[in-house]
């Protein structure tokens, strides 16, 4: 009998740090993100505009304010702030004490993101109460807000600037985001400044062992022309190599170089040192079940993802970790990711039995066969 999803979130799978688990579950909450402010109509936004956002959603600050409170420099706070102009969600002002200052103002667009942002993450707590149960996702919200404030990201109550809210898993992005800077920050104090967050994102999917770019492509849940491009720019940056897979001629294998192997050992050293960090504020135990909460609801994630995934068949993966999910709970997430009509027509064809294969017919023994132009032919003929 499987054993249900709340008693597999009970142990922490082997391998899985909270970092990377983290990053899963964000993964999705982006996609499921990205899907919904595509339909609503918001295009040319990129994670790293939310903390900004967030800072001016309850009324105007200035530039300053806002890049000391978001530990970046004016400069790059400025720039945020004239590209999300551009996009019509902030409008800048000039401050009435202040004529040097610039006031930063959330226009009426951009109140309309952040309500379809936030609704989109009740939308992805609802959904992972369905595969874990509500009080996990309960737990992870709360103890990432706690993390979120204790790791300095959200001001001190009292402040000019509002503390993001509502609470909600979008806490995630923000805790990732930072946790992502941190990592790069000390890669690039070892020369590999040249990474992206995308390219970690894929060395660490590939792992030391390499992948082929399809089943590399099936774990970011992207396309295999995205992976291919990421590939190359690795390749021209000395991290990956491509060879032949030796099981299959036609398929090719992607793996790390000695400088991949390296950089891999280096992520993996300073993961390790965001998590002691977050230990640190989270306090030890409140860490530990933070932890396991997260491996268990990325496990879910993982089992689960391409089953809600229009036009993508699911593939072996899906069989082998789906087994720790309890039924009743996977129907209930395939109701609420497919519609009840789909979901519906899903279970009665999973209600059928099976086709037998069909066998031919045998032939008999002194039965005549027919020639091409028709005639009888004898067998031996």
């Amino acid at each position: 009998m499987a054993r249900s999803a709340a008693a597999a979130a009970e142990e922490t799978p082997r391998g899985t740090s909270a970092v990377e688990a983290l990053r899963t579950v964000t993964r999705d909450v982006q996609l499921r993100l990205a899907e919904a402010l595509a339909a609503s109509g918001h295009h040319g936004l990129r994670p790293s505009y939310a903390p900004l956002l967030e800072r001016v959603r309850e009324g105007a600050l200035p530039i300053g304010r806002i890049a000391a409170d978001l530990g970046v420099s004016p400069q790059a706070t400025s720039r945020t702030a004239r590209s999300l102009e551009e996009l019509g969600y902030v409008a800048r002002t000039t401050s009435a004490t202040d004529g040097r200052s610039k006031l930063v103002t959330l226009t009426q667009r951009g109140h309309a993101l952040l309500e379809c942002a936030h609704g989109t993450f009740a939308a992805c707590e609802r959904s992972y109460a369905l595969l874990v149960g509500p009080a996990p996702v309960e737990r992870i919200v709360r103890d990432l807000e706690v993390l979120h404030f204790g790791l300095g990201l959200t001001p001190q109550p009292g402040t000019v600037v509002p503390t993001p809210g509502p609470r909600s898993i979008g806490t995630s992005v923000l805790v990732t985001l930072h946790a992502t800077h941190q990592v790069r920050r000390a890669l690039a104090s070892r020369r590999h400044g040249a990474l992206r967050p995308s390219h970690l994102e894929l060395l660490l999917t590939m792992g030391p062992g390499g992948s082929r770019v399809s089943d590399a492509a099936r774990s970011l849940r992207i396309s295999r022309q995205a992976v291919s491009a990421m590939v190359s720019d690795l390749e021209d940056l000395g991290y990956l190599r491509r060879h032949a897979d030796r099981t299959d001629g036609r398929a090719v294998i992607v793996t790390p170089t000695a400088r991949g192997a390296s950089v891999l050992d280096e992520m993996a050293t300073a993961n390790r040192g965001v998590e002691e960090n977050a230990r640190a504020a989270l306090g030890a135990a409140r860490w530990t079940r933070l932890q396991r909460d997260l491996a268990g609801l990325a496990q879910a994630i993982s089992a689960t993802a391409p089953l809600g995934e229009q036009g993508r068949r699911p593939g072996r993966a899906v069989s082998a970790t789906a087994s720790s999910l309890d039924v009743p709970r996977l129907a209930a997430w395939l109701r609420e990711r497919l519609g009840v009509a789909d979901a519906t027509h899903l279970g009665s064809l999973l209600a059928e039995p099976a086709p037998r294969p069909r066998r031919p017919a045998p032939r008999a023994a002194g039965r005549a066969t027919t020639t091409a132009a028709g005639r009888p032919r004898r067998p031996g003929s």
